[in-house]
């Protein structure tokens, strides 16, 4: 049970439910799964369905996890990466077993935070898709998801200037003037004041969408709130495993 609790369950829930979300996610396109879905929640499958869903789901979640890398390891959070004197302090096995500790408890959610906040722009799209199945409007799709991106980029740009976690020399440069993070929040409002015009363009009146404005803008809410713990967690981990090399230095 010990082990389920520390190691198991924290592999679940940094490739199996995000690759399980993202597995509903693609239902909006696909009636095969849909179905798969219908079933387990009937309880109408057997075993080697729920294989095959478990499978699928943690293919997916392993795909999403070298973007989480990617995005969150080599972008966004690049000062909180753990140092190689960590890992040589480990040849104790209680220092060992205390580290894997770390990992469970920290690490994992920030790979849990991290791929479902990637996922939040194909969660939006399946929500779209789920309103008109029959004749999707590929052009709100469209205007959806770089309204989505932008505000993405925009919220890492200021993140990068308020908080510093880049040793990149631009970073350096803007992060001590204020003008910069003014101007990003001020962009981050013009934008979505733009995607509410190109909504009323599109429409031609934006008289009973304004549900469907303030249901796109809550996906990048949660997606931004999502991407904050996932940099949180990743701060944690890195704070506690800088504590064990520390530790080790002092002993």
């Amino acid at each position: 049970m010990k082990d389920f609790t520390t190691t198991s369950f924290g592999l679940v829930i940094a490739y199996l439910l995000p690759g399980l979300v993202g597995l509903l996610a693609f239902g909006a396109w696909s009636a095969q799964v849909r179905q798969m879905f219908r079933l387990v929640a009937a309880a109408q499958g057997d075993a080697a369905l729920l294989i095959v869903m478990g499978g699928f789901a943690l293919v997916i979640g392993l795909i999403l996890n070298v973007f989480r890398w990617l995005i969150f390891e080599q972008i966004v959070c690049t000062k909180y990466r753990i140092g190689p004197g960590l890992f040589a302090s480990l040849r104790d096995e209680h220092r060992l077993q205390t580290f894997l500790m770390v990992i469970e408890e920290t690490f994992r959610y920030h790979q849990f935070f991290g791929s479902i906040s990637i996922l939040t722009p194909l969660l939006c799209l399946s929500w779209l898709q789920w309103l008109s199945p029959a004749s999707p409007d590929k052009l709100l799709m469209v205007f959806a998801i770089i309204f989505m991106f932008t505000e993405f980029v925009l919220m890492i740009l200021w993140y990068e200037l308020r908080c510093n976690p880049c040793e990149a020399r631009w970073v350096s440069r803007l992060e001590s003037k204020r003008w910069p993070r003014n101007l990003i929040c001020l962009s981050v409002l013009v934008t979505l004041l733009v995607f509410g015009l190109a909504l009323r363009i599109h429409f031609g009146d934006l008289k009973g969408k304004y549900y469907l404005l303030l249901m796109i803008t809550l996906f990048v809410t949660i997606g931004i709130a999502l991407g904050a713990n996932a940099i949180a967690s990743q701060r944690r981990y890195f704070e506690r495993g800088n504590s064990l090399a520390e530790g080790d230095k002092h002993d």
